[in-house]
């Protein structure tokens, strides 16, 4: 894994961010690429992911020379993926359209799946940062989550959610976080694409 160097003059500033899938701190080269990682942390289909885990290296003399991805994710299925991480601007470059294809090409050879990714809408950013920060001991996750599922159904409001877990002695506040945790784990599901409030509306997923 090559070292992240933090310098005044750069444009991008490298991040460290704490991983739940990982359970512990992967490090990105900029805000933007920390996004993603908190998107390939919320899929329920990752199991492993790391910063710029190694250079790929053509013939001397050969485009695009070498090349070191942003990520390697690993799916649960123990398929690696490689993935780049660019501004809409920067793929739409006339350098990244000719390096892209190699890099997919070269990867292809050795079984290994290649995208690059740009963006995200910001409301469902927001949404995985907000989920993403709610800690809720084990003991209460294993105690109440089944009886938030239960409770959820087939859609009431946060607030509504919230409110029937304090009658059922879970603290409200507490009950709220434990739901962006549901949330977050994939236990209970809401619009992503509207900015989560107690108005949100959250129902229990289907397994």
């Amino acid at each position: 894994m090559r070292d992240f160097a933090r310098r005044l003059s750069q444009q991008n500033k490298p991040v460290v961010t704490y991983l739940h899938t990982m359970r512990g701190l992967v490090a990105a080269e900029s805000l933007h690429e920390r996004v993603f990682l908190l998107l390939a942390d919320f899929h329920p289909l990752v199991a492993f992911m790391a910063g710029q885990p190694f250079t790929i290296v053509w013939p001397k003399g050969s485009k695009p020379g070498t090349h070191t991805p942003d990520f390697i994710l690993v799916s649960t299925s123990g398929q690696p993926v490689v993935v780049d991480v660019k501004t809409r601007e920067d793929r739409a470059s006339i350098y990244w359209q000719e390096r892209e294809p190699v890099i997919r090409d070269t990867l292809a050879q050795v079984g290994v799946d290649y995208l690059v990714w740009t963006e995200m809408p910001r409301r469902f950013r927001k949404n995985l940062e907000n989920f993403t920060a709610a800690q809720v001991p084990e003991s209460s996750v294993d105690r109440w989550a089944p009886a938030a599922t239960a409770l959820a159904g087939a859609g009431v409001s946060a607030h509504q959610l919230a409110a029937r877990l304090d009658v059922a002695g879970y603290p409200y506040l507490n009950a709220m976080m434990l739901i962006r945790w549901l949330l977050w784990t994939h236990v209970l599901k809401t619009d992503m694409h509207r900015l989560f409030t107690p108005d949100s509306i959250v129902e229990a997923a289907k397994r």
